[in-house]
């Protein structure tokens, strides 16, 4: 027989340990595993009753309605659009290399309950295929697929679930629409931009391109799409590549004011303007869960480690953490509160607080 009530309340309490809210101690305690190691013996519990725990949260899912905000993400090629999305998903799979990337649009849905992004590829003739995730590159090269969506754990970013309905970021990632060996990118972009499904819109700018034609015209079209058919859609601009730009010879924050002087110039009132550094954050996600992999890689983590002792895009500073980890890479060995302080000043984090904000007020409009 079913102890339902037990089961149910393990199941609020596995979403407080997968937030770090309580601990599995704890969470045996809350169940009646007292004496000692109640985790343990919560383990298994969990072990003995599996069948009925997985039966009972697939009911509780079906009876889930799921809203998914959309966040367009948008620039001109060699920006660093696709190395953003990496460095939010904290994992390599938008293809990123110095090229017009991305040929397909790609959804990117954050999902809390997901423990590795999992990939579906719709085609134009109605198929729907799971792949695995190797297959991207190749899938993004195939006429015939006409969107690939992502889903997995943005960990920067929560679902907020209000009663029976889940709220959640899906990531739009559109071609370059200034690609000009394919005009067809520049439809499916302006075609997502006139989308009342569209709720926001990221543009990543390049710090070490800015007042360029590509962007000017984009820009352009952009505020003319929001006169003509989504006047409801707001834009966050991502200053990218910060970390190119030579903070010996040239003053950081007069470039952010000079880019929000020219986004003005062009249009926008009061632009709101995040510089960050994505390769960089990615780089240092990597390093604190031990995912660098490449030479270069590493190399590139000990770079900017040193720059990020100085280069500070964000006044956020992470909570230290009592018990640090020492990291191991390349032979040194790091700390893991100076590695979070790093990733912090690389601006990241302002821009996953950004879009926690963006899910919060699209929430109250509900």
């Amino acid at each position: 027989m079913i102890n339902e009530k037990k089961i149910k309340k393990y199941l609020e309490l596995e979403e407080k340990v997968i937030e770090k809210k309580i601990t599995k101690k704890k969470a045996g305690l809350k169940l009646g595993f007292s004496g000692s190691r109640p985790d343990q013996r919560l383990r298994y519990w969990v072990q003995k009753n599996i069948d009925d725990i997985n039966y009972l949260r697939y009911e509780a899912l079906k009876e889930i309605d799921y809203i998914q905000h959309e966040v367009a993400v948008l620039a001109t090629m060699s920006s660093g659009k696709s190395t953003v999305i990496n460095a939010l998903l904290g994992e390599d799979l938008l293809p990123n290399q110095n090229e017009a990337c991305t040929a397909k649009i790609f959804k990117i849905i954050d999902n809390d309950k997901l423990k590795e992004y999992k990939v579906n590829a719709l085609y134009k003739k109605g198929q729907n295929r799971k792949i695995n995730v190797i297959d991207l590159v190749a899938l993004n090269n195939d006429n015939e697929v006409k969107e690939i969506i992502i889903e997995g754990d943005f960990k920067g970013i929560k679902n907020k679930q209000i009663d029976n309905i889940l709220h959640q970021i899906s990531l739009v990632d559109t071609p370059g629409p200034n690609n000009s060996l394919d005009s067809s990118h520049q439809e499916i972009a302006y075609e997502l931009m006139k989308n009342k499904n569209t709720d926001y819109l990221l543009y990543v700018l390049n710090a070490t391109q800015i007042g360029i034609n590509d962007d000017k015209r984009i820009l352009i079209d952009i505020l003319d799409y929001q006169n003509k058919f989504n006047k409801n859609i707001n834009v966050l601009f991502i200053l990218n590549k910060i970390d190119q730009i030579d903070i010996e010879k040239e003053d950081i924050f007069e470039i952010i004011s000079n880019t929000e002087r020219y986004l003005k110039n062009i249009g926008f009132e009061e632009p709101k303007v995040i510089p960050i550094s994505a390769y960089a954050s990615k780089i240092f996600k990597f390093g604190l869960e031990g995912k660098l992999k490449t030479r270069r890689e590493k190399n590139d983590f000990h770079f900017y480690y040193d720059l990020f002792e100085r280069l500070k895009l964000s006044d956020l500073k992470p909570k230290k953490k009592k018990k640090a980890k020492k990291i191991l890479i390349k032979n040194s060995e790091f700390c893991e509160n100076e590695i979070l302080k790093r990733l912090y000043s690389t601006g990241l984090i302002d821009l996953e607080n950004e879009l926690s904000s963006f899910l919060k007020n699209r929430i109250e409009k509900y």
